[in-house]
């Protein structure tokens, strides 16, 4: 997991600062203190944040911001390839 800055630490609620691989951005999201300690206990990351989107939680684990998760990952329906030729195996 990359390096995640906590800073300004207030009543339960941590500013976590993450630089996107991709774009070099710095991003920020603020979250409970609490949530983010159960998290790196050992709690899955959408157990801990339940009120954060795929997006936010995406930026936490991995650091990649929403804009270069869609450009690496989305993509039009015409341009996924999929392979239609029938099976002939059997089990």
């Amino acid at each position: 997991m990359a390096k995640l800055d906590l800073i300004d630490v207030v009543n339960d609620l941590v500013k976590v600062v993450r630089t996107c691989p991709q774009c070099n951005k710095e991003q920020g999201l603020t979250v409970k203190y609490s949530e983010y300690q159960a998290w790196k206990d050992g709690a899955l990351i959408q157990n801990a944040f339940v009120s954060l989107t795929a997006g936010e939680r995406e930026i936490l684990k991995t650091g990649i911001c929403e804009k270069c998760w869609d450009e690496m990952f989305n993509f039009e329906e015409d341009e996924i390839y999929v392979d239609e030729t029938p099976r002939t195996d059997t089990f």
